[in-house]
């Protein structure tokens, strides 16, 4: 049986976020000290580790954060 590529789909890769981008959080991420910043929280990169391997955000809401994400825990966010 020969498959038709035509009809297939790429999968969509969402877009990694740059450095000073902003982003929402994916799901509950907890800082250094523990406390959890929650999903749906938005932040900016202040710096892209390795090739897009994590990136480490600022917080500024619910509290004043830095914590480092997985690109999956975390979208870019046109703002």
């Amino acid at each position: 049986m020969a498959v038709d590529f035509t009809k297939l789909r790429p999968q969509a890769r969402a877009r990694l976020p740059k450095q000073y981008e902003r982003v929402e959080l994916m799901r509950e991420a907890p800082t250094r000290d523990g406390r959890p910043v929650p999903a749906g929280s938005r932040g900016t990169v202040v710096e892209v580790m390795g090739d897009h391997e994590a990136f480490m955000v600022e917080f500024q809401e619910p509290f004043s954060a830095l914590v480092t994400l997985r690109p999956g825990s975390l979208r870019y966010v046109a703002e």
